[in-house]
């Protein structure tokens, strides 16, 4: 899901890190960051981090939470809203 939105914006997805093009590249990492009770569910915490190949500094970090009808779209849903934060809907 993370590949599918970063590449409707315009991304490329590699599928390995080459050394000649690291001064282009960012490396996505993805984790659930936390679980939460609210009512009769729980919602799912995720964060996205944006890393540079070359330094492997951190370039920029989104984080959000996601609640649906099952886990996989409690994951869906905090993805987006995360990604969202970077990429807002044109």
């Amino acid at each position: 899901m993370i590949a599918g939105i970063l590449i409707k914006q315009g991304y490329i997805i590699l599928p390995e890190l080459k050394s000649e093009l690291a001064n282009e590249t960012l490396i996505v990492n993805y984790g659930e960051s936390g679980r939460r009770n609210r009512g009769l569910g729980y919602t799912i915490e995720v964060t996205i981090q944006f890393s540079s190949a070359k330094t492997n500094e951190m370039i920029c970090s989104c984080t959000a939470e996601g609640q649906g009808e099952t886990e996989a779209d409690d994951i869906r849903q905090a993805i987006r809203r995360a990604l969202s934060s970077l990429f807002p809907e044109k």
